[in-house]
């Protein structure tokens, strides 16, 4: 059946996301200078473990390169722009030690309200083993790094990735997503995992498993019913309309 629509309205509207991302320097382009530790990185910072900065900019002919296309981690292109991160998710020497970096939201988050998350992480060449352990947790307050593991393991994340779902793709970027209801007043994120031996893929190998991180996102669900009112100048997102060229016609 074919639905007429006017201009910039629909009859049915689900839950779209607003367009504003939340996270502060979500694709690490921000940064002091170009070096491989991460505190170059504006607004992030390395809680727990640790991990380094890549960026297309930096010396591949160094001993230890943080080149995207040659670093001591493998190689791989950015998912967007030209800097993401290294980060240790399985130190060798760290087994049941959480790996923990903390984030920035550029506003509190609203009691009540839904969020959407997502970013992209890609197995790097060199890690001989691979986790499902990821989650992202919220806090009205900064953590501070000398909080002991035992705080860090009593967490409860806010989005926690399914344990049965290794990443495992060294080639490519895999998405990750998730939503999740806000408290109120949260401006800062911690993300990384818990290191449990369980959500190893091979839990008898203590190796280094490094993964490369890029591309947050944080925003709003916006909900709308059937009947919602549309106001004006407000905007609105739709998804999988096809049209007929020069017709206004809903295929």
């Amino acid at each position: 059946m074919n639905i007429r629509i006017l201009f910039f309205f629909v009859v049915f509207v689900a839950f779209q996301v607003r367009a504003q991302n939340l996270v502060m320097n979500p694709s690490f382009e921000e940064n002091s200078e170009v070096d491989r530790d991460i505190k170059v990185v504006k607004f992030w910072h390395v809680m727990k473990v640790g991990g380094f900065y890549i960026h297309d900019e930096a010396d591949s002919t160094v001993l230890f390169p943080m080149h995207p296309l040659k670093n001591v981690y493998g190689k791989q292109e950015p998912n967007s722009g030209k800097a993401y991160l290294a980060i240790y998710l399985v130190d060798e020497d760290a087994i049941e030690t959480s790996c923990l970096i903390q984030g920035y939201l550029t506003k509190p988050l609203k009691a009540g309200q839904k969020y959407y998350t997502e970013y992209y992480l890609s197995l790097s060449d060199n890690a001989e083993n691979a986790t499902s352990d990821f989650y992202i947790f919220f806090s009205d307050s900064a953590f501070s790094p000398k909080s002991n593991n035992a705080f860090y393991q009593s967490l409860t994340p806010d989005i926690a990735n399914d344990p049965t779902n290794f990443i495992t793709d060294r080639d490519n970027w895999t998405k990750m997503s998730g939503t999740f209801t806000a408290k109120g007043g949260e401006r800062y994120m911690l993300m990384g995992n818990h290191t449990k031996k369980s959500h190893l893929l091979n839990p008898d190998l203590n190796e280094e498993v490094i993964y490369y991180l890029d591309d947050l996102l944080i925003k709003e669900i916006y909900e709308v019913s059937d009947s919602g009112k549309i106001e004006r100048n407000e905007v609105r997102y739709f998804k999988n309309l096809h049209f007929e060229t020069d017709k206004s016609v809903i295929l």
